[in-house]
Protein backbone atom coordinates (compact mmCIF):
# COMPACT_ATOMS: atom_id res chain seq x y z
CA UNK A 1 0.00 0.00 0.00
CA UNK A 2 2.90 2.73 0.24
CA UNK A 3 4.43 1.51 -2.63
CA UNK A 4 4.34 4.86 -4.42
CA UNK A 5 5.69 6.04 -1.11
CA UNK A 6 9.04 4.25 -2.00
CA UNK A 7 10.24 6.10 -5.26
CA UNK A 8 11.30 9.58 -3.87
CA UNK A 9 11.97 10.94 -7.54
CA UNK A 10 8.43 10.36 -8.85
CA UNK A 11 7.32 11.46 -4.91
CA UNK A 12 9.21 14.45 -5.08
CA UNK A 13 8.16 15.46 -8.98
CA UNK A 14 4.15 14.71 -8.08
CA UNK A 15 4.64 17.30 -4.77
CA UNK A 16 6.20 19.69 -7.30
CA UNK A 17 3.72 19.64 -9.38
CA UNK A 18 0.84 19.64 -7.02
CA UNK A 19 1.96 22.43 -5.53
CA UNK A 20 2.75 24.58 -8.54
CA UNK A 21 -0.99 23.90 -9.58
CA UNK A 22 -2.37 24.65 -6.75
CA UNK A 23 -0.28 27.52 -5.38
CA UNK A 24 0.31 29.41 -7.94
CA UNK A 25 -1.19 32.82 -8.71
CA UNK A 26 -3.59 33.47 -11.17
CA UNK A 27 -3.08 30.27 -12.74
CA UNK A 28 0.24 31.30 -13.77
CA UNK A 29 1.42 27.63 -13.93
CA UNK A 30 -0.99 26.69 -16.08
CA UNK A 31 -1.17 29.97 -18.95
CA UNK A 32 2.79 28.89 -18.63
CA UNK A 33 2.59 25.01 -19.41
CA UNK A 34 -0.07 25.94 -22.04
CA UNK A 35 2.93 27.50 -24.01
CA UNK A 36 4.19 25.85 -26.79
CA UNK A 37 8.25 25.68 -26.12
CA UNK A 38 7.25 24.67 -22.79
CA UNK A 39 4.85 22.50 -24.01
CA UNK A 40 7.47 20.78 -26.08
CA UNK A 41 10.01 20.25 -23.41
CA UNK A 42 7.43 18.77 -21.00
CA UNK A 43 6.62 16.19 -23.56
CA UNK A 44 9.83 15.48 -24.16
CA UNK A 45 10.60 14.86 -20.08
CA UNK A 46 7.62 12.68 -20.06
CA UNK A 47 9.14 10.73 -22.92
CA UNK A 48 12.14 10.15 -21.52
CA UNK A 49 10.64 9.47 -17.84
CA UNK A 50 7.98 6.82 -19.97
CA UNK A 51 11.71 5.44 -22.09
CA UNK A 52 13.66 4.60 -18.08
CA UNK A 53 10.70 3.20 -17.15
CA UNK A 54 10.53 0.79 -19.88
CA UNK A 55 14.50 0.01 -19.60
CA UNK A 56 13.65 -0.81 -16.21
CA UNK A 57 11.25 -3.35 -16.87
CA UNK A 58 13.07 -4.57 -19.85
CA UNK A 59 16.71 -4.87 -17.07
CA UNK A 60 14.10 -6.72 -14.66
CA UNK A 61 12.98 -9.16 -16.80
CA UNK A 62 16.09 -10.42 -17.81
CA UNK A 63 17.49 -10.07 -14.01
CA UNK A 64 14.19 -12.59 -13.75
CA UNK A 65 14.19 -14.62 -16.70
CA UNK A 66 18.10 -15.04 -15.59
CA UNK A 67 17.33 -16.04 -11.67
CA UNK A 68 14.97 -18.45 -13.71
CA UNK A 69 17.27 -20.20 -15.53
CA UNK A 70 19.64 -20.94 -12.81
CA UNK A 71 16.62 -22.28 -11.07
CA UNK A 72 15.33 -24.59 -13.35
CA UNK A 73 19.23 -26.14 -14.63
CA UNK A 74 19.82 -26.52 -10.56
CA UNK A 75 16.34 -28.57 -10.09
CA UNK A 76 16.79 -30.53 -13.38
CA UNK A 77 20.69 -31.42 -12.58
CA UNK A 78 19.27 -32.43 -8.98
CA UNK A 79 16.91 -34.80 -10.66
CA UNK A 80 18.99 -36.13 -13.01
CA UNK A 81 21.48 -36.88 -10.17
CA UNK A 82 18.85 -38.75 -8.49
CA UNK A 83 17.66 -40.52 -11.15
CA UNK A 84 21.67 -41.72 -12.03
CA UNK A 85 21.67 -42.37 -7.39
CA UNK A 86 18.70 -44.77 -8.30
CA UNK A 87 19.61 -46.84 -11.33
Amino acid sequence: MLMPLANTEALTLATLVWWLVFYTPRNAFQVTTQWFPVSVVTMLLKELIRTKKIIKGIIHLLFCQRIFMIRHFIKRRNICTHIYNFV
